[in-house]
């Protein structure tokens, strides 16, 4: 899956009293403004920052700051010059400009400040190419996700989402504190040479990037086995085990092993209850003596069911699924096991369909 971090920059404005004389230069990382306005259409002002939550005033500043897409490894993709606050135009049109670079079948993990609203707007109205949105999986970045509700975090927080790992998607960050420097200058020269000088500086910093990667692969490796190293001494050092933790992040795996132990006692009581007759049956004709063995032979089974279904059903009870699941509460045992292994079911799809989607 490949991960594509982006942000906006307000630091990185321009004054408009420094003018805007002709200039022409063709940015190699400059994305062309055609694709921000045709989103703009699209969208039809449903913007991610409204006038008064925008983040720079107008006033003073015809550009009011950068937005830029970056890949993986933090090399910068292509930027955008903002003149408003901070629009889901400007990430939806790096992303469909994206979809052109990329193969028809690659999955795509997007990281944004709000990827939970432009998530929304992506289900709401059709702006990005067909086939392409479905590829996408948008999801917040490690430290703006912190102030989301808790139900948004649930959903959009990186550390929630699978496949993610501990990447945290404030590459674009990085990007910035690279470029902090040339910020006071850049902002009384020229508007169009002020481009010309982020194109270079973000050109400097992606093959700064590329000679760098392998020894970028190599600190993520060395990290990596770290932490695996270190992970088995932490858990336990807190007493747990692994079976504790799986049943936490998934508390349905708790109930299904209870509810196995139901099930494999209410099968032995169908057992025990099928045999019954049939060994009632064989009394007929018999003798005396092997009767009364076969009489006694059935009140032990009997006993047997009675106590197997008495267990039974204080297992089922301990497990409060009538109090912790009102939806299901009074249709029993039976009803329960189905829909867990309907929802098994539907987890097993799910995952085996996100296996194939990624390969």
């Amino acid at each position: 899956m490949s991960e594509q971090p982006c942000d906006a920059n307000f630091g990185q404005r321009h004054n408009f009293k420094a003018g805007c004389p002709p200039f022409k230069y063709r940015g190699v990382l400059t994305l062309d403004p055609a694709h921000v306005s045709a989103m703009e259409a699209k969208l039809d002002s449903h913007t991610a920052g409204t006038a008064s939550k925008a983040k720079v005033l107008g006033e003073k500043f015809d550009d009011t700051g950068v937005f830029a897409l970056i890949c993986r490894h933090g090399a910068p993709l292509c930027f955008i010059i903002s003149d408003g606050g901070e629009g889901q135009k400007y990430m939806l049109a790096s992303l469909e400009w994206l979809s052109t670079q990329l193969p028809s079948t690659a999955t795509l993990a997007s990281y944004y400040d709000i990827g939970c609203f432009t998530d929304r707007t992506r289900q709401l109205y059709d702006v990005l190419p067909a086939g392409f949105s479905d590829q996408v999986v948008f999801v917040t970045s490690a430290m703006h996700a912190y102030a989301h509700q808790w139900t948004c975090q649930l959903f959009y927080s990186p550390r929630m989402k699978k496949g993610i790992a501990l990447t945290d998607g404030e590459g674009v960050e990085r990007l910035w504190s690279a470029l902090r420097m040339p910020i006071s200058k850049l902002r009384s020269v020229s508007r169009r040479r002020r481009i010309v000088l982020l194109d270079r500086q973000m050109q400097r910093v992606s093959r700064k990037k590329h000679l760098n990667l392998g020894r970028l692969l190599r600190k993520r490796c060395k990290a990596t086995r770290k932490k695996d190293e270190l992970a088995p001494k932490v858990l336990a050092s807190t007493g747990y085990d692994i079976d504790f933790l799986e049943e936490y992040i998934d508390p349905t795996k708790k109930l299904k092993k209870s509810l196995d132990a139901v099930l494999q006692l209410q099968e032995q009581v169908d057992a025990i209850e099928e045999s019954i007759p049939s060994t009632e049956a064989s009394v007929t004709g018999q003798s005396r003596k092997t009767a009364t063995e076969v009489n006694r032979c059935i009140r032990k089974l009997k006993a047997s069911q009675a106590e197997l279904t008495s267990e039974a059903q204080a297992l089922y009870a301990t497990l409060n699924i009538d109090q912790e699941f009102d939806e299901i509460r009074g249709l029993g045992l039976q009803f329960t096991a189905v829909l867990l292994q309907a929802f098994e079911a539907k987890r097993t799809c799910q995952r085996l369909l996100r296996r194939r989607f990624q390969e």
